[in-house]
């Protein structure tokens, strides 16, 4: 057994391979192919084990992070996010020399650079048009704006339109019984209605693209998504306990940190700060839950510390007693260390490394 310092990110690797597992087969049921969104976890060896467990490809957030997939022989791969700007296109040309890239877009602006790019390299590019969503992040929200969109595509030989893309974020309610079900059919009848829109138009609609993690668990009752981008569930995180599609023991990421003050009764500081943990909080729980202790609040991070609040006639920390906090949000996670220690069956396994820590660009 390795003597690990605190904090440190570890893996329950029958977890992970449970999840995996989980939602690629409820996909494969659906007839809906399964895309992963690996910003989750940034990992080589794990978009590899989703390959194998049954993904047709996979999903990443910027070209740097793709990047680092194509270079490891991952050829499948969507980038889902508005690419603008020569460098951009530069970066992507090159990404497209060594992997298979679909795009998305939404407006002229990137649509010429992408045609331009793709007149340059002598093939055509895969682009999904991004319909707007409640999220209001991006996207085309109107019916006579997308027609009018898809038509200014058409006028680009150098694009390949293969259907539509959105992601339609979460709300605060629906933690709520039957909330997450009723929002899973939202999406599917805003990409329906979209599909119609453009199919009514003459325009042919092979992809629907969208489902997080959490709109995924309903993903075939519509009939119309054709692929899941499903990333989050890979780990799951205090997000997925708390909108019912997790429970604390499908938690496959944890920081284990160690006690190293106790200031007041009722009061205790750990070794693991914002450059540990997400900053995303939680009511009455704070920055994470801390696994065995459900009445403590980790109500506030430094840098490097974690507080602890407690009632001291009911939890007592010991000066050097480790504790396991699973993250509200475990996309950060990956982000903010090297590597995570896999473990099976209480035993420490290997490392795996975080490949594209840092790929935000």
């Amino acid at each position: 057994m390795m003597n690990l310092s605190t904090p440190y990110p570890w893996l329950d690797l029958d977890i992970v391979e449970r999840n995996i597992k989980t939602m690629a087969e409820r996909l494969k049921k659906e007839g809906i192919s399964y895309r992963p969104h690996i910003k989750t976890h940034k990992s080589v060896e794990i978009a590899r084990m989703q390959l194998e467990m049954g993904a047709k490809g996979i999903t990443c957030a910027k070209i740097s992070e793709a990047m680092v997939m194509a270079e490891a022989g991952i050829k499948d791969i969507l980038v889902a996010y508005p690419l603008v700007g020569a460098d951009k296109m530069e970066r992507l040309g090159k990404l497209m020399d060594i992997a298979d890239v679909t795009v998305t877009v939404d407006n002229e602006v990137s649509a010429g650079q992408l045609n331009s790019l793709g007149k340059s390299r002598g093939m055509r590019i895969k682009t999904l048009i991004e319909i707007g969503a409640q999220n209001q992040r991006g996207g085309i929200f109107d019916d006579e704006r997308l027609i009018e969109f898809a038509g200014k595509l058409r006028e680009l030989p150098w694009l390949e339109v293969k259907g539509i893309f959105t992601y339609v974020g979460l709300r605060p309610d629906l933690k709520e019984p039957g909330k997450l079900e009723e929002f899973a059919m939202e999406e599917a009848e805003l990409m329906a209605h979209n599909k119609k829109v453009l199919e009514d138009g003459g325009y042919e609609v092979e992809v629907v693209s969208a489902g997080s993690s959490a709109t995924s668990m309903y993903a075939g009752l519509h009939g119309v998504i054709t692929e899941s981008r499903a990333g989050s569930c890979v780990f799951n995180d205090m997000n997925s306990v708390h909108l019912h599609t997790a429970e604390t023991g499908d938690c496959a990421l944890k920081i284990r940190a160690s006690v190293v003050s106790t200031p007041k009764p009722g009061l205790a500081t750990i070794d693991a700060g914002s450059k540990s943990l997400s900053s995303d909080t939680k009511p009455g729980q704070g920055y994470g839950y801390l696994v065995g202790f459900p009445d403590v609040e980790l109500y506030k991070l430094n840098e490097e510390h974690g507080y602890l609040r407690f009632d001291e006639k009911k939890t007592e920390f010991q000066i050097g007693q480790q504790v396991d906090i699973i993250p509200n949000h475990a996309c950060v996670i990956g982000n903010l260390h090297d590597d995570y220690f896999a473990f099976r069956n209480g035993e420490f396994e290997k490392i795996i490394h975080v490949d594209a820590r840092g790929r935000n660009y």
